[in-house]
C-alpha cells in the first residue's frame, strides 16, 4: 500500500505543478483559470489520496474527505468570481470573445 500511494500522490504533485506551470505560460486570465482550478483540485484530490493510502487510518482519511469536500466546493465559487472580475476590468483587453456584452455595464458605469 505504501507504494499505491506514494504513486498517486506523486501523480497528484505532477498535476499541481502542471496547473502552476499553465498559470506561468497561458497567455489570458481565463485561460489561466481554467488550468489552475481543474489541474489543482484534481492534484489535491490525489495527494490526499496518496497520503490516506500510506496512513490508512480513520482519522486521516476523514480529514481527507473533509478537506477535498470544502476545496471542491469553494473552488468553483472562487473561480467564478474571478473570472467575472477578469471579465469586468478586461485586463490588456485580452479576452477573446466578449458574448456577455449586453449584461453588463462597462467599468465605470459609463454609457
Amino acid at each position: 500500500m505504501i507504494w499505491a500511494g506514494t504513486v498517486v500522490a506523486t501523480l497528484g504533485a505532477l498535476l499541481c505543478l502542471i496547473a502552476a506551470v499553465g498559470l506561468v505560460r497561458l497567455s489570458d486570465p481565463l485561460s489561466r483559470l481554467q488550468a489552475v482550478t481543474k489541474a489543482s483540485t484534481l492534484g489535491l484530490a490525489l495527494s490526499l489520496l496518496g497520503a490516506v493510502l500510506v496512513l490508512p487510518a480513520v482519522d486521516v482519511a476523514v480529514k481527507a474527505v473533509i478537506v477535498v469536500a470544502f476545496y471542491w466546493l469553494v473552488a468553483p465559487v472562487s473561480g467564478h468570481l474571478i473570472g467575472r472580475a477578469a471579465y469586468r476590468t478586461e485586463p490588456g483587453g485580452k479576452l477573446r470573445v466578449d458574448e456577455a456584452v449586453e449584461h453588463f455595464e462597462p467599468p465605470g458605469g459609463g454609457t
